[in-house]
């Protein structure tokens, strides 16, 4: 009956929607789905639904959550939530086309309709909208539709039908109860506005039940506003799926190629960032860094942007630091071989998103026990993996996998109860536990070079480099400036100095002290650069 009513010109417009909102999504958007998958993990288990009880809505997040699995793969994420927004289209018009209005003909219905499915496509465009949220709209549209006939009889009738539907309708779909409410009150509504007061009103008396406040109890699984599209964000996402996956050849492409960190500076000046860009170019930086300091480059990636960002004065407690670039800080710590932080990072960052639940870092701690070969630590996170769709490979296959023994020869084996969180006394923990540690290494030093503590630079290469000489391009110029400062004598440059070129270029430096040609300098950013450190 319902299907009659869409099967002629408004079938083009619901297919041309369809069309046009996979495209967009995935052409456009694909990164936001990779994050949004991960930012959960739904386990296949009985239990796992039970739990969802706990909060209103819980057909809806058991279903949203279920698909939202999915957007790990490519073109699933797109294809999903195309099926929802043209559902929440078709299930509009059949809605509008069934209240017969007097003044709400095809026409209109479809216009009214295309709105309202556009503007969850817009809530879509945030990178915290759930999809589980568009189940509650669709279970509200479908809960009217299935007591509409009754909703139409006597007053008695509606009663009844309105009565449990919007107890049902909170229970199974959340916010979704007001649109049913809103639906009955347009059809009956000296008998829907009473009872939707009613619930209103009533609605506080489980605030303690669902341990949510009112404003969450009303907008259950979550109610966003309009937003248009973030290519911003999609890109910083971009370069984070691109590093977790292992793709890092992209990670530099994507840097190499980003307006954003490319404009950062011009002719060795510096440009101002408005803050979203500063926020983005924040995180790619950091992205970026952690590929060349594994990749043995980051000495000569370090000058590349100006200011650039390590990470590595970035503490992880008490600091406002944008929510993606927290959500990644532990990545530093798992890179530099300082697993019980990577662990407390992982941690804080699962707490951090919602439901306390997020896919990618219970991997992590999964890693980090396998490192330390904790195996009941391990057990636990890969049992949970396992009962994942996207990650229950891995989670069979990870007890096997080299890697984690070859990291267990990088983790520190000092004191592990540091005095305090500053990245220098850990990473020198680091490489005393392992001088091999390159990765440690070249932080240490570069941000001993970003502070301009020429000092501390020299005591690190001299304890740490003595014997085994780190002959690197950005190295070298600093040390002239060290051995200029201390009138050092020829044998002492022989000695530090091993590339006779930065030699030649610094006599080339000294006679146009400050010219943009050498912005690619450690001596240019020591004299120019007056920047707070990263």
């Amino acid at each position: 009956m319902y299907w009659n009513r869409i099967r002629k010109w408004p079938l083009l417009i619901i297919i041309a929607f369809a069309v046009i909102c996979f495209s967009f999504f995935q052409i456009f958007y694909p990164y936001h789905f990779f994050f949004k998958g991960q930012n959960q993990l739904f386990l296949m288990s009985w239990q796992y639904v039970g739990m969802l009880l706990d909060k209103p809505a819980w057909v809806a997040c058991a279903v949203g959550e279920f698909f939202t699995q999915f957007y790990y793969y490519d073109w699933a994420g797109a294809a999903i939530l195309t099926a929802a927004l043209t559902t929440v289209l078709v299930l509009t018009y059949i809605v509008l086309i069934s209240l017969e209005l007097k003044k709400l003909d095809y026409g209109l219905s479809m216009i009214l309709a295309a709105g309202v499915a556009l503007r969850e496509a817009s809530c879509h465009l945030f990178y915290g909208y759930t999809l589980s949220s568009t189940i509650a709209l669709i279970g509200g549209l479908v809960v009217f539709l299935l007591l509409q006939e009754l909703l139409k009889q006597k007053w008695y009738w509606a009663l009844a039908a309105i009565l449990p539907g919007a107890v049902l309708c909170y229970w199974m779909f959340g916010y979704g109860v007001w649109v049913f409410l809103l639906l009955a009150a347009i059809t009956v509504w000296k008998v829907a506005v009473p009872v939707a007061l009613g619930f209103a009103c009533l609605l506080p008396a489980v605030r303690g039940y669902y341990n949510l406040t009112f404003t969450d109890l009303c907008q259950y699984p979550g109610i966003e506003k309009m937003h248009v599209p973030d290519f911003n964000k999609e890109t910083d996402l971009h370069m984070i799926h691109s590093y977790q996956t292992g793709d890092w050849d992209d990670v530099i492409k994507t840097a190499k190629a980003d307006p954003v960190l490319n404009s950062m500076t011009v002719n060795g000046q510096p440009m101002k960032l408005n803050m979203e860009q500063s926020v983005s170019s924040t995180i790619r930086r950091f992205i970026y860094n952690l590929v060349q300091a594994q990749n043995g480059t980051l000495p000569d990636a370090l000058l590349e942007y100006y200011p650039n960002y390590l990470g590595t004065f970035t503490s992880m407690i008490g600091t406002n630091i944008p929510p993606l670039m927290f959500m990644n800080l532990n990545e530093f710590y798992y890179a530099i071989g300082d697993i019980a932080r990577a662990e407390r990072g992982a941690f804080m960052a699962c707490v951090s998103v919602p439901n306390n639940r997020n896919a990618y870092t219970i991997k992590r701690l999964a890693e980090c026990a396998l490192i330390r070969n904790d195996e009941k630590a391990a057990k636990k996170f890969l049992k949970l993996l396992r009962q994942s769709i996207p990650y229950r490979d891995w989670a069979d296959s990870a007890g096997n996998d080299e890697r984690y023994k070859q990291k267990a020869n990088f983790v520190n084996l000092q004191d592990s109860i540091s005095p305090s969180e500053e990245s220098h006394y850990i990473l020198t923990q680091l490489v005393k536990s392992n001088p091999e540690n390159l990765v440690a290494l070249d932080y240490m030093l570069c941000s001993d070079l970003q502070k301009k503590d020429i000092d501390a630079f020299k005591s690190d290469y001299d304890a740490y480099c003595t014997d085994k000489p780190r002959i690197k391009k950005l190295y070298q110029e600093a040390l002239c400036i060290w051995l200029m400062k201390q009138q050092a004598s020829e044998e002492e440059w022989q000695k530090y100095i091993k590339d006779q070129q930065v030699r030649n270029r610094l006599k080339e430096y000294m006679a146009e002290s400050r010219s943009p040609r050498f912005a690619d300098t450690y001596w240019f950013y020591f004299d120019v650069f007056n920047l707070e450190s990263n």
